[in-house]
């Protein structure tokens, strides 16, 4: 992976490819690596801002990942797709209050008719412990496969760092066997 950023050493577009295979492949310290290096190039790129806390919580870095936490809801510009991982990443580091808040805006712009992020809410749900609603939210997102953002949540969801506490879950298993994917994409 890193040979590709020997083309262009400083193409934005390569370093935050390569930062998002990482992340996706929970290579937290290498993620980190090319987070400080895309920063020191591209101090405003959303990417690494967004990723941040993602990666030090990866890392067990739980107070990195906070204080980076804090600074990403600091920011004018929220960016919706983040929203629940935001809230997933505040309950998987014991900001419970604060990620339930999370989780009823969701839910009540759900209610509202707003982007129906099944798949996300279903994480949040994990993260809080509620695993019967989790899979409750998955369920969902199965229904409303037709749909261009939940299409695309459901293909990355085997990869989805959020979903490490449930993988050992036989209704996990069972949801992957009905979606056609192989069990052995668990490992």
């Amino acid at each position: 992976m890193l040979q590709i950023l020997d083309t262009d050493p400083l193409s934005p577009m390569i370093l935050e490819d390569v930062y998002t295979e990482f992340l996706w492949t929970h290579q937290w310290e290498q993620a980190l690596r090319i987070s400080q290096r895309l920063h020191a190039a591209f101090p405003n790129d959303r990417l690494v801002s967004h990723g941040t806390p993602l990666v030090y919580e990866g890392l067990g870095r739980h107070q990195e990942a906070l204080a980076a936490l804090e600074k990403l809801r600091a920011t004018p510009v929220k960016v919706l797709p983040w929203i629940p991982s935001v809230g997933t990443l505040l309950a998987r580091l014991g900001e419970r209050a604060e990620a339930e808040k999370v989780l009823t805006n969701l839910k009540n712009g759900m209610n509202k008719g707003r982007i129906q992020d099944y798949v996300a809410v279903a994480s949040l749900c994990f993260a809080l412990g509620d695993r019967n609603q989790g899979f409750a939210y998955l369920d969902q997102a199965y229904e409303a496969r037709d749909r261009a953002h939940v299409r695309y949540d459901l293909a990355i969801l085997i990869s989805s760092y959020w979903l490490e506490d449930v993988r050992n879950d036989p209704r996990f298993a069972a949801f992957l066997k009905k979606m056609g994917l192989p069990a052995a994409a668990l490992r």
